[in-house]
């Protein structure tokens, strides 16, 4: 982040919260977003005064403290504001770098002695990659230079984990059944690539009839099987409820990327009911996709 830019907006009318949408919400006191960040300099970072370097410190939904990196070096970050969730990084290496170090990991890279300098490292091994900046020479200060090209030698190797994204129920389609009739609902859990998920916790509720929980089988399937109350009409509820990984990015139009250093709570909801197309839903954080190349 080269420089920072004061806005004076009312942001608060630019991004309305809808029922499955966060916000991130930047402060407009600069010390207390900055904190101890530390100014580095290189010649390929293009700003003779220095690049402040490190985790931000702002507010999600404007209560929750969280810390987030900068996606951009040479892109205004602009404050107070409030950010919404925009488009998924596509560099893995990013993702994989922000899940193991600070401050995902404290004390990583154990090399600094210091949160700060930590800090430094990790922003500047983001922006090689979102950015394509060359620090494999020179650079002050020069312990943070040497641990950012540590990081960024390890993340060309790093293989990302896989992390639920959908829930798919089967049949498609409910049609009406008579009370009494033996009825069978599938879900299947398929991560960022498509790929099917075993083992992924996942409870449900039938109206009428009752709830359950267990974990997805070989095939990332769990089905469910009832019979149809005397009233009827029963809709069956699936929940997965995961930990986001690390890398959701945060925009405002005009404005420097940000990128989420903390993992949070998702949820994956799924329903089925009679004479009804399967209604999928997520919370606030579940509609993160494909958040992995």
């Amino acid at each position: 982040m080269r420089r920072l830019l004061p806005i004076f907006v009312s942001v608060a009318l630019l991004f309305p919260l809808s029922a499955f949408s966060s916000i991130l919400c930047i402060p407009s006191d600069l010390d207390e977003i900055v904190g101890d960040n530390m100014v580095v300099f290189h010649p390929n970072l293009a700003d003779s005064i220095g690049a402040v370097a490190g985790a931000l410190n702002v507010l999600l939904d404007c209560t929750t403290p969280t810390l987030v990196y900068c996606l951009e070096s040479d892109i205004e970050f602009c404050y107070p504001a409030q950010y919404e969730q925009g488009p998924d990084i596509a560099s893995q290496e990013i993702v994989w770098i922000l899940n193991n170090y600070y401050p995902a990991v404290p004390g990583m890279p154990s090399e600094l002695s210091t949160d700060v300098q930590r800090s430094a490292a990790v922003q500047l091994a983001i922006w090689h990659f979102s950015d394509g900046i060359d620090i494999t020479t020179g650079g002050s200060d020069p312990a943070v230079f040497a641990a950012a090209n540590a990081i960024i030698a390890a993340a060309l190797t790093a293989t990302p984990p896989s992390t639920p994204t959908s829930l798919v129920l089967t049949p498609a389609y409910s049609t009406p059944v008579m009370p009494g009739t033996e009825v069978t609902v599938t879900a299947t859990v398929y991560d960022q690539n498509g790929v099917a998920m075993p083992g992924v916790p996942i409870s449900y509720t039938i109206t009428h009839v009752g709830s359950g929980s267990g974990v997805t089988d070989s095939n990332g399937q769990f089905p469910v099987t009832w019979t149809e109350s005397e009233i009827g009409y029963d809709v069956i509820t699936f929940t997965v409820d995961y930990t986001i990984p690390i890398g959701l990015r945060w925009v405002f139009p005009g404005c420097q990327d940000l990128v989420q250093a903390t993992t949070e709570d998702g949820r994956i909801t799924a329903v089925w009911g009679e004479n009804q197309p399967v209604s999928t839903e997520s919370s606030s954080w579940g509609g993160i996709k494909s958040l992995y190349r």
